[in-house]
């Protein structure tokens, strides 16, 4: 009787699971699954804490080459006579950390009429190589460095301001920005996506499937999460149906592996990292919670991921623990950060309007 039982039992389990699989409902995976973390990093660095330009000044995106090709967006403003327009001080809308020093360049950006440039205000900044670097501004066109020239266009293909920029390969970008708004870059033309949404979106990030060559990419604004399965976006995350009760306004996003996602989630005071499996969502992995109130994330892996946000805070976290970076404090905000050889670079707005240029080594 007793064998029978368990027979019995047994039979009863394979069929809910079966059942289950025919519904298309799969049990979650084990929690521990997720973003498995194997092994730590140091949180000793050493950082220089520089001020660019004067009032009103501010960097908006940071993207690094390596240690001594970083590329910074903005406007800034030096306290030099402009002739060109009897003003007294100069305009700049891009900066380049060479290693040593920083190099102030004036881009000229064609307008919305496509004839006239204007040295607009930089958002977001792109770079594939030192031969390949592309930036976006406010107005809605780009910059493309080529190796030889600046090149610039206006982006038809767009419904409002960038904020930030991914891609596997220069043949190979996306866009995102207000009202929804997510443009691909294929190597020849921009197209605008259909996003399902009119919400602002402020981050993306992705990677290429090796298996299927498909593009598969989040992206996220104030109160959404946006899933890309090589096809087609659907929304994944709203405010009123967020991933954990009380956690739903996300602000920050991190691909540590195909197949998983880190977002860092707001609840007052404080942001929480969770990772999440791709597709369904339907299982997550507490990881860390922090001060700062992220606006953005850059690392190699999950065992060192640095994270940056509000009051111009910076953290990091090591796979176990997270290290607030206390003597790193003020009244604006981080925008950026970038991480390369095992240098950190963060980029945003200090005090009265300055823009702020920040660079960690490992010690």
């Amino acid at each position: 009787m007793k064998h029978l039982f368990i027979f019995i039992t047994l039979n009863l389990s394979f069929l809910i699971i079966r059942s289950c699989s025919e519904n298309g409902v799969k049990p979650p995976p084990p929690e521990e699954k997720l973003c498995e973390i194997t092994d730590s990093t140091s949180h000793d660095f050493t950082f220089v804490i520089d001020t660019v330009g004067v009032f009103p000044s501010a960097l908006y995106d940071v993207a690094a080459i390596d240690h001594n090709n970083v590329w910074a967006v903005g406007v800034i403003n030096t306290p030099e006579y402009d002739s060109v327009w009897n003003n007294p001080t100069k305009r700049h809308n891009a900066i380049k950390w060479n290693g040593s020093s920083y190099e102030y360049h004036q881009l000229k950006i064609v307008a919305f009429t496509g004839t006239d440039t204007f040295i607009q205000d930089l958002r977001v900044a792109l770079a594939f190589s030192e031969n390949n670097i592309w930036f976006f501004s406010g107005a809605g066109s780009y910059v493309h460095w080529n190796g030889t020239e600046w090149n610039s266009a206006f982006i038809w293909e767009s419904k409002g301001v960038p904020k930030r920029a991914w891609g596997s390969s220069p043949d190979n970008f996306y866009l995102v920005g207000d009202n929804g708004s997510i443009t691909h870059y294929n190597g020849d033309s921009f197209s605008l996506m259909e996003s399902g949404t009119d919400e602002d979106l402020w981050q993306i990030a992705g990677y290429v499937d090796q298996e299927n060559g498909k593009t598969i990419m989040w992206a996220h604004g104030d109160f959404i999460v946006l899933y890309y399965d090589g096809n087609m976006w659907e929304t994944v995350w709203e405010d009123t149906n967020p991933y954990v009760e009380g956690l739903n306004a996300p602000g920050g996003i991190y691909i540590p592996k195909p197949g998983s996602v880190v977002l860092g989630m707001f609840k007052p005071s404080r942001t929480y990292g969770y990772c999440f499996k791709e597709g369904g969502f339907n299982s997550n992995r507490y990881l860390f919670d922090t001060d700062v109130g992220v606006l953005d994330m850059a690392g190699t892996s999950l065992s060192d991921l640095f994270l940056v946000g509000s009051h111009n805070e910076v953290a990091h976290f090591n796979g176990s623990t997270i290290k607030e970076y206390k003597q790193i404090f003020g009244d604006s905000r981080n925008n950026g950060v970038a991480y390369v050889d095992g240098y950190v670079f963060i980029t945003g707005t200090m005090g009265i309007q300055q823009g702020l240029f920040i660079k960690g080594i490992r010690n």
